[in-house]
């Protein structure tokens, strides 16, 4: 290619492309080798559309311009020419941390700590500047030849001082790394991109995602109510890090990029101390390995005789004079032998030696001692061996130490475990009351099933509270399917709350046996209606203890699932009416959110002249 764009910019070939092309150019003006991003819009992509998608680039290319970071892509220049839009960024060698997985699976933990760590650090600069990235994952990672971090892609980043691109209810981003408010389409912030990081984290250590699935309904659910599996053989500190990083709720990750980098740091020196535990204990207080213990403490042979000379002693010194109870001459027993050597040996049973005169010169030793007398079976240790048992004792002492603090550790960390259970399974039921109160039966049904799935038998309270919950919202929704004459799923759903009892029949309160008695009021309204009898039945709804429903919630959910039928039916202008009359119903309510988002897929009127 010889073509220029932005009339200095030399495109030289065609490296990607996805939803933009990147090119290997270079810059005619200082011959600075840059990569060019332009980008591609799709010739039937027009009014709203195209203009969102030409200010979402825009945005992308003034939000990395304005950031400044040895980890993330510089931006040279960005601009428009002849209704071609581009930007013009650091030309970057190595490859994509995607790459790199799909050759290695799993990385070694310290270099994956050290690849996050440099991550957090962009991360950081980059939420200081207002700037949400949002899209956090292998594939918008470099490694550059020199281990170098180099964050791409802001193609869907926030800049959180400007209005959002995105409508309620909309979503960006890739289903594995997505935080759980990403999932949904709620109000975000830096925490969505802590979440994702803990996810990146994971896949590299592990080798494998932490959220998993055979469709994307499946991974986003698994990140929505489960947890990923343990990574076997990281330090307790460490997995800490992970699971903070991925916890459901923001308000439980770290608040900043900073916080959850000093957490990692500390917990890569944590897990090298840990796994010194099985090499070579060296000494407490410094020095290069501990004394060794003798194995066995051998006399010195019997057939060699002692020197009057001790060849470790300074040069002229008097060799020392010690005192032996036997008699060289034969072996016999005598008080009076003494002998003289340069280091005394000691035989089992000996207790030491006295000073004395020395014997004649040249008198060997006995080759046999002969049996201790009485008054001499006392033992005494060698200074070898004396030292070699503290050394034993202090090893011991210490390993005992080491065990009991890990113990403490362990059952601390498993109270914490379980607290953080308890707190979490907690506020998924208090979210599910909040939707059970905006008429979202169904995602407060979900919520209330969850926390009798994964709650303990220490949680029994909760677990049978959730239970009354559920039972409740299973009799709203068949109250509501009455309503809208589907009595056939009315009926599967009271039939629900009696096999749900049927299943916990322990503990029922005073409001769960005026459940029962209600649900089974309803069924029986079930064969005369069918029958053909046009009287509405008698049917109650009680809520969820403190709770109370909206005339208003029902009516605007009334109204958007009317809208749905007729959109089904192509009576597209019917469906617009139920939707704006689910909005008016309950302004910023559930329905009337999910109506204004319907409100979008009706088919404009054609226009009479292209634009």
């Amino acid at each position: 290619m010889s073509e220029i764009l932005g009339n200095k910019y030399k495109i030289v070939r065609e490296i990607a492309r996805s939803n933009d092309v990147v090119y290997e150019a270079t810059n005619i003006q200082t011959g600075r080798r840059v990569a060019l991003k332009e980008l591609l819009i799709p010739a039937n992509l027009v009014g709203k559309d195209r203009r969102d998608r030409i200010e979402r680039f825009n945005r992308e290319a003034r939000a990395t311009h304005r950031l400044n970071h040895p980890n993330i892509v510089t931006v040279y220049d960005y601009g428009e020419e002849n209704g071609r839009y581009y930007i013009a960024m650091e030309f970057l060698e190595g490859n994509t941390l995607r790459n790199i997985l799909q050759q290695r699976t799993a990385l070694p933990v310290k270099e994956a700590v050290d690849i996050t760590s440099q991550l957090l650090s962009a991360l950081s600069h980059a939420h200081s500047h207002k700037v949400i990235h949002r899209d956090i994952k292998p594939d918008n990672i470099y490694i550059l030849p020199g281990g170098q971090v180099k964050l791409t892609d802001f193609g869907i980043a926030r800049l959180t001082e400007e209005a959002s691109l995105t409508a309620d209810g909309q979503i960006f981003g890739t289903p594995s790394y997505m935080s759980p408010e990403q999932i949904v389409g709620g109000a975000l912030d830096e925490r969505t991109d802590i979440f994702s990081t803990g996810v990146l984290l994971y896949e590299m250590i592990a080798g494998r995602k932490p959220f998993v699935g055979d469709s994307v309904v499946t991974i986003t659910y698994n990140i929505m109510h489960n947890d990923p599996p343990r990574i076997p053989g990281i330090s307790n500190s460490l997995e800490m890090v992970v699971n903070r990083a991925m916890a459901k709720e923001p308000l439980r990750r770290y608040s900043s990029a900073d916080e959850m980098r000093r957490d990692l740091m500390r917990a890569d020196v944590s897990m090298n101390a840990l796994t010194s535990l099985s090499a070579p204990m060296q000494p407490l207080g410094g020095g290069s390995s501990f004394p060794q213990v003798p194995q066995s403490i051998s006399p010195m042979p019997l057939n060699t005789p002692f020197s009057t000379s001790n060849p470790l002693a300074p040069p002229g010194s008097v060799p020392p004079v010690y005192s032996n109870p036997y008699n060289g001459a034969g072996g016999v027993y005598n008080p009076s032998g003494i002998y003289q050597t340069a280091a005394p040996t000691l035989y089992p049973g000996q207790t030491g030696f006295a000073p004395g005169p020395l014997p004649a010169a040249g008198t060997p030793f006995a080759t046999t001692p002969p049996p201790l007398p009485p008054h001499h079976k006392d033992f005494q240790l060698s200074d070898n061996a004396r030292t070699g048992l503290y050394v034993l004792m202090l090893i011991l002492f210490i390993s005992g130490a080491l065990l009991g603090l890990i113990y403490l550790f362990n059952a601390a960390y498993a109270n914490s475990q379980a607290q953080q259970e308890l707190q979490s399974l907690t506020n998924t039921y208090n979210d599910g009351v909040q939707r059970y109160q905006m008429g979202d039966y169904q995602n407060a049904a979900s919520r209330f099933q969850y926390v009798i799935n994964h709650a303990s038998d220490s949680m029994r309270n909760l677990k049978y509270s959730a239970r009354t919950a559920l039972a409740q919202t299973l009799n709203s929704e068949g109250v509501l399917a009455y309503q809208n004459r589907q009595y056939s799923d009315a009926e599967q759903y009271w039939d629900d709350v009696l096999a749900l009892y049927d299943e916990m029949p322990n503990n029922l309160t005073s409001n769960d046996q005026k459940i029962m008695r209600e649900v089974q009021d309803n069924l029986n309204q079930i064969p005369s209606s069918t029958g053909g009898n046009s009287d509405n039945p008698q049917i109650t709804i009680n809520p969820p203890p403190n709770t109370s429903l909206n005339s208003a919630l029902e009516q605007a959910w009334h109204d958007y699932h009317q809208g749905e039928r007729d959109f089904a039916n192509g009576n597209y202008d019917a469906a617009q009416q139920d939707w704006l009359n689910a909005i008016q119903d309950a302004p910023g309510s559930q329905p009337a959110i999910q109506a204004a988002n319907k409100l979008m897929d009706i088919p404009p009127v054609p226009p009479s002249t292209g634009l």
